[in-house]
């Protein structure tokens, strides 16, 4: 199934991976997004901006720590929030992108139209 937004659209793929796939509008904004200067937008804030409708619908960037990982890696999960106390409650889903470190994610996702978030195991 696909959750389509206003600049990517989500799609698990059925080996669990989450594809997130650059829209037409997608593309107009990221490349708008990439002529600003560098110091204004980073990777992640453009991602953020762009994943602002699936953001607002029930998916949520989980912090390393909230999952006990012991990664730097954007995480994204399909189900959680924060409860009374402030803390994150991660109870769905988790995906994460293993090589942050050596690629550009806005580059990426404006070459190639998707980035593929790998499914985290279960310990």
């Amino acid at each position: 199934m696909i959750e389509k937004g206003e600049y990517v659209d989500f799609e698990i793929l059925s080996n669990g991976n989450l594809r997130i796939s650059l829209n037409a509008n997608g593309k107009i904004e990221l490349t708008e997004m990439n002529n600003l200067p560098e110091e204004r937008l980073n990777d992640y804030d453009k991602l953020r901006e762009l994943m602002e409708f699936q953001l607002c619908n029930g998916w949520a960037w989980v912090n390393s720590e909230d999952v006990s990982a012991l990664t730097d890696a954007p995480i994204l999960s399909d189900d959680a929030n924060y409860n009374d106390d402030g803390i994150m409650e991660v109870n769905g889903e988790v995906w994460w992108y293993p090589d942050y470190q050596t690629i550009d994610l806005a580059k990426e996702l404006l070459e190639t139209g998707e980035l593929i978030f790998t499914k985290a195991e279960e310990d």
